[in-house]
């Protein structure tokens, strides 16, 4: 479909192996609203664009990999989609300044930029319970870019302000059977468990920390 066209890397958790496009060499023509396109004559600020996609790329699917193999996540269990492409964007942003990749956690800033757009500046109200009940949000080609942004603020935050909730959540989800999908009022009990049933103040505590990111 439309959506599989323009992804430039996947990994998948039946196979447990990684797809990787390499956009200096071409990458899919539409992936990312055309951002990996290679134009011809293409100069030498696009080909530095290009390398950063790929190793934001490589280390985005990589992080995938490492967390199903280690016990981060559970492969054949449910895993929410935010959380398993919040924590891939945690740790795939590049340095900018040194042109490579050699920190964890660094600000994904064009997921910020969205993010800030949306929701700080934009006035649009955040969907946190919707990405926390179900995936639909991340599957949708209509709403996947801005929730992907969303999902890397959410998880952003909850590393950098409530890390040893965001363990403890971790460990409930690890405790998940094989090969049985949670309800979505399930999905959303396990976040509470973990970070309290105030969903409402979460939220307001969220919005006022990322406006204090740079």
């Amino acid at each position: 479909d439309e959506m599989a066209r323009n992804v430039i890397g996947y990994y998948s958790f039946l196979s447990n192996r990684m797809v990787l496009f390499d956009m200096q060499a071409g990458g899919p023509r539409a992936g990312l609203g055309n951002v990996g396109a290679r134009r011809p004559g293409a100069g030498p600020r696009d080909i530095e664009g290009f390398e950063e996609v790929n190793i934001a790329t490589v280390i985005h699917e990589a992080t995938h990999q490492l967390a199903y193999n280690c016990g981060f996540h559970r492969r054949f269990s449910d895993n929410p989609l935010w959380l398993a492409e919040g924590m891939a964007m945690f740790f795939e942003a590049p340095n900018r300044r040194a042109g490579e990749w050699k920190a964890i956690g660094e600000v994904n800033r064009p997921r910020l930029d969205l993010f800030r757009q949306e929701f700080l500046m934009g006035g649009r109200p955040t969907e946190i319970q919707k990405l926390l009940r179900d995936d639909e949000l991340l599957r949708d080609k209509r709403t996947a870019l801005v929730a992907y942004a969303e999902s890397w603020a959410l998880t952003y935050y909850l590393m950098k302000t409530k890390s040893r909730q965001f363990f403890e959540y971790l460990k409930i989800l690890g405790e998940k059977p094989h090969l049985l999908q949670d309800t979505p009022d399930q999905r959303l009990a396990d976040f509470r468990a973990a970070f309290g049933t105030d969903i409402e103040k979460l939220e307001e505590e969220f919005l006022r920390y990322m406006r204090t990111v740079r």
